[in-house]
């Protein structure tokens, strides 16, 4: 990505984005870290430009980077719910079956979806936007073994409204008990 573009984009610049049209190759920049322009300007919370640059090229909003993270992972990380919101009324993808978005439940490759890392960082509204959109979302488990409800309960983030089957509470519990009676044992090992 060139100098100005990332520039315009970090910095949230939006006469630059103005004079762009759809098919403009300065949209399909990226970083070494394969970031575009739309996940630059999302990581530096420019909600503005971000918005422009979506009305120009929607499909940027699925492109992943060398991580695997698509726009809404980054807007989940610096909790800007009404970023994680915009991105997900403007995702085109929709299940045929359930009528679902799609978006939500892409995952990176540690397999997190944005769920996982608005958890990870503690970013509450970015948490209820995103269980308001899909309360399954919770029980998604990354290559780690973990879900998004397991990280909360993990962290003692008990203020989360987390909306699972009743099913799955003894599952939870045993596993955190599991999980304890794990931390405790290797830790008695020391």
């Amino acid at each position: 990505m060139n100098r100005e573009t990332y520039i315009a984009a970090s910095t949230g610049v939006l006469s630059f984005f103005e004079n762009l049209t759809a098919s403009d190759s300065t949209l399909l920049q990226v970083t070494t870290e394969k970031n575009n322009v739309l996940h630059i300007a999302v990581q530096f919370n420019k909600y503005e430009v971000a918005k422009k640059i979506i009305c120009l090229c929607r499909c940027l909003a699925e492109q992943t980077n060398s991580k695997g993270n698509i726009m809404l992972h980054v807007a989940a990380r610096v909790e800007n719910p009404q970023m994680v919101r915009f991105l997900i009324d403007h995702a085109e993808d929709r299940d045929v079956e359930t009528g679902v978005r799609q978006l939500p439940r892409m995952v990176n490759l540690e397999r997190d979806t944005a769920l996982h890392i608005a958890v990870k960082y503690g970013n509450s509204e970015v948490v209820k936007e995103l269980i308001k959109e899909d309360s399954k979302l919770a029980m998604y488990v990354n290559k780690a073994g973990e879900s998004a409800l397991f990280l909360a309960v993990d962290r003692q983030l008990y203020g989360y409204r987390f909306s699972y089957p009743k099913c799955c509470t003894k599952m939870l519990l045993c596993w955190k008990a599991r999980h304890e009676c794990l931390a405790c044992t290797c830790h008695s090992d020391k």
